[in-house]
């Protein structure tokens, strides 16, 4: 079965997003020097055609695996920083990211030199975390309505 995103995301060299057609089984988006733009870029159309998200970070999974579901609330790029936000709570400083590899109906996103991730819990008594990581995965689990697993 083709990925659902396969019509509308171009895996090419340097995040270039572009439409297409065909499928390839684990498409990668290129390296490049500086690509923090067009990662942004590639994450806010696949959370578009995913809605929602579970997040697992190189530590493991925030919430329930499949479960706990996130949504993209604002992003924004800054340098070689992607700044992404889930549900107004939760924030992840993504520097220099180097490739997006999409499995299934995940986004994986590698190469990083620094992943911060920092959130506000909810609830009457909300209290905050916050994590560094300087190698890993970040793996979005695709739940939405464009997706299926």
């Amino acid at each position: 079965m083709p990925h659902p995103l396969s019509n509308q995301l171009a895996v090419v060299p340097c995040w270039v997003v572009e439409a297409r057609s065909s499928y390839q089984e684990s498409p990668r988006i290129g390296y490049c020097h500086d690509n923090s733009a067009r990662s942004r870029e590639v994450v806010r159309v696949w959370f578009q055609e995913a809605g929602l998200a579970s997040l697992d970070l190189p530590s493991g999974w925030v919430g329930r695996p499949y479960d706990s579901l996130h949504q993209l609330t604002w992003s924004e790029v800054r340098g070689t920083k992607v700044f992404l936000e889930l549900d107004n709570l939760v924030h992840l400083i993504v520097t220099a990211p180097t490739e997006a590899t999409v499995e299934g109906s995940d986004l994986l996103l590698t190469g990083f030199t620094q992943l911060v991730f920092d959130r506000q819990d909810y609830g009457s008594k909300p209290d905050s975390h916050a994590e560094i990581f300087t190698a890993g995965v970040l793996r979005f689990a695709g739940q939405g309505r464009g997706l299926v697993r």
